[in-house]
């Protein structure tokens, strides 16, 4: 190593240091987010805005790590440690296993953006994907239109609107009890029981919250997804939440998953904003399930003309009996 003068050599460390903390301060504030959670006002709202943006703050670090290394000192690339902290802030996926004879149900979600009036590159995902359940956020009439017949789900509830709260919800299988809402915290939200084929039904929330464009809403978004959560886990019934929750696993919303024993069965891959950036951005769409579920498959879309890409999981239900009723079948609208 080359000498230098100790005040050189002093002045170096502090710009490495200067370098290093700022990101690592950004990746290690999600480990703060229960003790954020719940908490409403100015401050949890300011701490949470940055902490969605953990890709952002790992490819900071590791400039920031090479340049305090190359530039003070080689031992500094152990800074590069920290790059591991968004999968170790983050709640728990949902637990994984092998292809099962168990009962399977495959569920996709998009936000199809309002601005968008262009269906065919989801309708073409969709094809292949074929999935069970669907939701659909931001759902326009001109969508609509141009997505076509929705013969493939016999089951669904569509509130279209020429705004962001348009909502959809297409099922292959028998729908009950639906509810649609616009509670505080949501733009939309659809409550309903989904009828499978061995008899047993399970409880389904479709939801778009709002995003946390300030205190107020920040407040709303996350005690709207604690209620749904708290609602669904009383039901008694294998349940999934599943939309655009405008929040990341790192942000204090999360915090009541873990209560509930639910977990995340997408993954931590980003989906909005859709583009070049991408791969820096945020996990903002998610399927959320009850602990009576596995995890088969799970992946991020590709393009479909919106700001977000669409995610898709497969999951498979325990094989505990449930309790057979009368028919769910409801009328399309």
């Amino acid at each position: 190593m080359r000498y230098l003068p100790p005040a050189m050599a002093a002045a170096r460390r502090r710009r490495a240091l200067i370098a290093v903390l700022p990101p690592l301060a950004l990746l290690a504030l999600p480990l703060a987010a229960p003790l954020l959670a719940g908490h409403d006002g100015a401050l949890p709202w300011l701490l949470d805005l940055p902490v969605h943006w953990q890709w952002f703050g790992a490819l900071w670090l590791a400039l920031a790590g090479l340049f305090a290394a190359i530039h003070a000192d080689g031992r500094w690339t152990l800074v590069l440690l920290g790059l591991v902290l968004p999968w170790l802030s983050a709640p728990p996926q949902l637990p994984a296993r092998a292809e099962t004879a168990a009962r399977t149900l495959s569920i996709a979600s998009a936000n199809v953006e309002y601005l968008n009036h262009d269906a065919t590159a989801l309708r073409a995902w969709l094809a292949g994907v074929r999935p069970d359940l669907v939701v659909l956020l931001e759902v326009t009439p001109a969508w609509l239109a141009s997505f076509g017949a929705l013969d493939d789900w016999p089951y669904r509830e569509i509130a279209a609107s020429d705004g962001v709260d348009g909502i959809a919800l297409l099922s292959r299988l028998p729908l009950g009890e639906v509810r649609r809402s616009h509670a505080a915290g949501s733009l939309a939200r659809i409550d309903a029981r989904v009828r499978l084929d061995d008899g047993r039904d399970i409880a389904l929330a479709a939801v778009h919250l709002w995003p946390p464009m300030s205190a107020g809403l920040h407040g709303a978004r996350d005690r709207s997804l604690a209620h749904g959560l708290q609602t669904l886990s009383t039901s008694g019934l294998p349940a999934l939440l599943i939309g655009d929750l405008n929040a990341t696993p790192w942000s204090p919303a999360f915090a009541p998953l873990q209560q509930h024993g639910w977990r995340r069965t997408t993954s931590l891959e980003p989906t909005w904003p859709d583009g070049p950036l991408l791969a820096l951005g945020l996990p903002i769409d998610h399927v959320l399930a009850s602990p009576d579920w596995t995890r088969i498959e799970a992946a991020v879309g590709p393009a479909i003309g919106s700001d977000h890409r669409p995610v898709f999981v497969r999951l498979a239900l325990s094989p505990l009996p449930g309790a057979a009723g009368a028919s769910l079948a409801v009328p399309v609208r």
